[in-house]
């Protein structure tokens, strides 16, 4: 009996830590809408930015880069262009994350302006969006905006806080 019980009580734990886990996600590199090429590289480096945002806040699990390449390679067509929910969704699945990030960057002449998504694998739907305009200089203001924003959206306000705070001044 007392050992039914301590296995009943393991499970129950067990489930409670699996919800509160933090979330598994895959950040994708933004697609780049621009004549300049010296934008060329724009879109990665600001998805590695981001990715590092949501990382450092310790509220998500994120997909390994090298993995995550790998299998959205495998999908390269279907998120070509512009990717829609259903393909980012499918991307998920294969990555078994619960959220994929995407966006695209506009270059305005001096203005970026960066559109950020967070699609749910499980419903394709987009479960998140936010913009954020600037300067490409302000890219630190700008992925720190956009990490706390998508926080929030995941329901990690407390880490959202943190992260869009400015770093300290040297």
């Amino acid at each position: 009996m007392k050992r039914r019980l301590a296995l009943c009580l393991l499970a129950i734990a067990s489930s409670l830590a699996a919800l509160h886990a933090a979330p598994k996600v895959a950040v994708g590199d933004f697609k780049v809408t621009s004549d300049d090429p010296k934008l060329k590289y724009v879109g990665k480096g600001l998805s590695e930015m981001f990715s590092t945002q949501l990382e450092l806040s310790k509220a998500v699990t994120l997909v390994d880069r090298s993995r995550r390449e790998a299998l959205l390679g495998e999908l390269e067509f279907a998120l070509s262009g512009a990717a829609d929910e259903q393909s980012a969704a499918q991307a998920g699945k294969l990555l078994s994350v619960k959220y994929l990030f995407f966006g695209e960057i506009v270059d305005m002449a001096g203005t970026i302006l960066v559109n950020l998504s967070m699609v749910d694998v499980e419903t394709g739907e987009v479960a998140w969006g936010d913009k954020a305009l600037g300067k490409l200089s302000d890219y630190d203001a700008i992925t720190r905006k956009l990490a706390a924003s998508a926080l929030r959206g995941i329901g990690a306000g407390t880490a959202a806080v943190a992260v869009a705070a400015p770093p300290p001044k040297a």
